[in-house]
């Protein structure tokens, strides 16, 4: 078989583009990137945020995106309480959506309890395990201890926030 010049130069087409599609592909198993916040707005960089910006570290592996806070962050709930230059009206704005964002958490953690309860009835199933097995028991008790303390952790986060919420209201309606 006899290929003309114009078939190997398709043929080396197809070849340069795999060879750039693998780079490619290669590049994006790994890869970082950061989500800069300031002011409700938000910026993605390659490169660590500002100073004067939250930040949040994307990492991108094998299809798995992993998100870090920065450890230099103190807790956005005191972050919230601290400020002092915001005027009240701002300061209850900010408070109810960190009380909505909370709610929303506290939502999503049921969720996730259901799900891992499903999957731990699964594997019960599977195994043919009775539902009074012991390991059964056990690891049903810690998987509601452990969804029950972050409920509670949250709820507790949020009656402190209502009860911020409540007296900022309260101090609005004095003025």
């Amino acid at each position: 078989m006899h290929t003309t010049g114009k078939g190997l130069h398709v043929c080396q087409r197809w070849v340069l583009i795999a060879v750039v599609a693998l780079i490619a592909d290669a590049n994006a198993d790994t890869a970082s990137f950061y989500k800069c916040q300031r002011d409700n707005k938000v910026v993605f960089s390659q490169q660590p945020c500002p100073t004067d910006f939250q930040e949040h570290r994307l990492d991108y592996k094998y299809g798995v995106t992993t998100v870090t806070d920065n450890p230099q962050d103190s807790d956005p709930l005191q972050q919230l309480l601290d400020n002092q230059t915001l005027t009240q009206e701002e300061f209850v704005k900010q408070l109810d959506q960190e009380i909505f964002r909370l709610q929303q958490r506290g939502n999503d953690l049921e969720l996730i309890r259901s799900s891992e309860l499903q999957k731990l009835d699964r594997q019960r199933f599977w195994k043919q395990e009775s539902d009074k097995s012991p390991e059964y028991l056990q690891q049903l008790q810690q998987l509601n201890r452990y969804y029950d303390e972050q409920l509670q952790q949250n709820n507790s986060k949020l009656e402190l926030l209502q009860q911020h919420k409540q007296a900022a209201l309260a101090d609005v309606d004095r003025h």
